[in-house]
């Protein structure tokens, strides 16, 4: 669990340095910046240590971290939501008008892309039941309402939406959100506590985190990017399963 911890503490402060930019934003005071942002860092400490509970109950993924982290944020989402509605967590089934012909297309290259780059560089895997129903749902559903939801819904509050990507509006928030789901698959703490950085296994998350938080931002909505993130990673899955 130590370890655990260490990883939150080390996350929370790379994403309070990748915030520090609000203070060269011209509106609020430097004070009411600095508590949001030691607010904002309490909540993902708690969000990832939350994650980090583990009651496996005899099975090899962490779906009660998952679920547990998921409800806190959802908790937190609704609170936000009642004091002022001009949050924007993307949790709705509506989407914006003309969104739906890109997204669909951006799908088809990235699943294209997808499947080449794994059938090329990924190992075979043998079958398990609980890997593809723990991919078909949850890292989407959690993963989406956290960081392309409460995150990006916080941080597009704070940063202005100054660049249009595909005729999509974005902004730094965006930046931020990538890198933060980008270190979170690529940091890791051993038991012996040391900080390894895996550039590879954030180069593909990052790559993924762009796309996926373009279609946040294009669709107005996590439905979309939920979807697409439970069947990128059951496409990968089954074709480590059933690889020659």
């Amino acid at each position: 669990m130590n370890n655990v911890l260490l990883k939150a503490l080390l996350f929370t402060i790379l994403f309070a340095i990748l915030c520090i930019p609000i203070f060269f934003i011209k509106s609020t005071s430097k004070k009411y910046k600095l508590l949001f942002l030691l607010l904002f860092s309490v909540f993902t400490l708690n969000i990832l240590l939350i994650s980090g509970a583990k009651l496996n109950f005899g099975l090899n993924y962490n779906w009660t971290g998952k679920i547990l982290a998921t409800a806190f944020v959802l908790g937190v989402v609704f609170f936000l939501k009642r004091k002022n509605e001009k949050f924007d967590f993307g949790l709705t089934l509506k989407q914006k008008k003309g969104s739906l012909k890109p997204v669909i297309i951006v799908f088809t290259v990235y699943f294209l892309i997808e499947f080449i780059v794994a059938h090329q560089f990924f190992g075979k895997s043998t079958f398990n039941i609980e890997s593809h129903i723990f991919q078909m749902t949850l890292p989407g559903i959690s993963e989406e309402i956290i960081y392309r939801g409460f995150y990006l819904g916080i941080l597009n509050r704070l940063f202005p939406k100054k660049w249009f990507v595909f005729n999509t509006p974005m902004g730094y928030a965006s930046i931020v959100v990538t890198l933060m789901f980008a270190l979170s698959h690529g940091l890791s703490i051993t038991h012996n506590f040391q900080v390894n950085f895996n550039f590879y296994s954030m180069l593909i998350p990052f790559i993924f985190g762009l796309v996926v938080v373009w279609m946040r931002e294009r669709t107005g909505s996590i439905l979309l990017p939920v979807i697409f993130h439970n069947l990128t990673n059951e496409l990968g899955l089954l074709i480590m399963n059933f690889k020659v």
